[in-house]
């Protein structure tokens, strides 16, 4: 049983660890090459080509500011099969808006 305990302990402390390493990488992507406002991440999103790779994009932002800062309001999935607008990029470009909004507002207040 002692044992047990021990090893589910580990298991939540390399589980902790590694959410920490993922949100630290994402907080220092968000500082080396996140679109600070919307008119600059609209140009890098036209700029992206495919949809695909606009996706990509969006998700990226997005995962820089819910994981990376912490702003877990604006968690949102990336797919849905009850709503097939969910995850367009319509859909994570209206999202990522409201977020650059909110992040706006968060850097004028400081």
């Amino acid at each position: 049983k002692q044992f047990r305990r021990e090893e589910n302990i580990e298991k939540l402390l390399k589980a902790t660890i590694e959410r920490y390493a993922n949100g630290l990488e994402l907080y220092t992507a968000w500082k080396n090459r996140g679109a600070h406002d919307w008119a600059t991440a609209r140009t890098k999103l036209a700029a992206a080509g495919s949809e695909g790779d606009k996706l990509l994009f969006l998700r990226d932002q997005i995962e820089m500011r819910v994981i990376g800062l912490g702003w877990t309001q604006f968690e949102t999935r990336w797919s849905s099969s009850n709503d097939e607008t969910v995850g367009t990029v319509e859909y994570l470009s209206a999202l990522l808006n409201d977020i650059l909004a909110h992040e706006a507002t968060e850097r004028h207040l400081k």
